[in-house]
């Protein structure tokens, strides 16, 4: 999924910038982690 941040600049350094940011990446991580091989 994409998330357009429409006054967002290269920072993003506002509070709900780095949450969303944050829930990105722990959404990535849990994708990764339920596909994961086990024994791989």
């Amino acid at each position: 999924a994409v998330t357009l941040v429409k006054d967002g600049d290269h920072r993003l350094s506002r509070a709900a910038d780095l949450a969303l940011l944050v829930r990105s990446v722990e959404d990535v991580l849990d994708a990764v982690e339920t596909r994961a091989i086990p024994g791989v």
